[in-house]
């Protein structure tokens, strides 16, 4: 159980980070009212932003998936070669 937590904190530390790297997340803090001792924190996602590096996470994944499957079906194909000495 604690693994499994340690792991869980982990991906929400590398998903901040990334996220924050990324600028899916900003905080920011407004100047506060003069005289006021309230402090303020805005926190704000561009879900905009993570949708298109998701879609773009995507294609690139699909495109390389593809040149993998490409590149195994030319490994099975016999050579000219192969077949012309099995005669």
């Amino acid at each position: 159980m604690r693994v499994l937590s340690l792991i869980f904190v982990a991906m929400i530390f590398a998903v901040s980070a990334i996220g924050f790297y990324r600028t899916w997340f900003t905080i920011s803090r407004p100047a506060p009212a003069a005289g006021s001792s309230v402090v303020s924190i805005n926190v704000a996602a561009d879900t905009a932003k993570i949708r298109q590096d998701v879609e773009t996470i995507r294609n690139e994944a699909a495109g390389l998936t593809g040149q993998v499957k490409e590149s195994i079906k030319s490994d099975d194909q016999p050579t000219e070669n192969a077949s012309s000495t099995a005669q």
